[in-house]
């Protein structure tokens, strides 16, 4: 699976969520006792922060 810039800049909502569940990106998290949803700019700094980590794009 091969990720570009520009195409994560491109894709809607839909589809960077599929994307972070494919990654096994959790997609949302907790404040207080509430759990919130992360939007799409958080999404996509969690799969660039995961690219990089990761030195490729694969995950498995």
């Amino acid at each position: 699976m091969s990720v570009d810039v520009e195409e994560l800049n491109s894709m809607g909502v839909k589809e960077v969520q599929a994307l972070a569940k494919r990654l096994r990106i959790h997609p949302s998290y907790k404040v207080g006792g509430l759990r919130v949803r992360k939007n799409k700019a958080e999404l996509l700094r969690d799969i660039r922060r995961q690219v990089v980590s990761n030195g490729t794009e694969d995950a498995q």
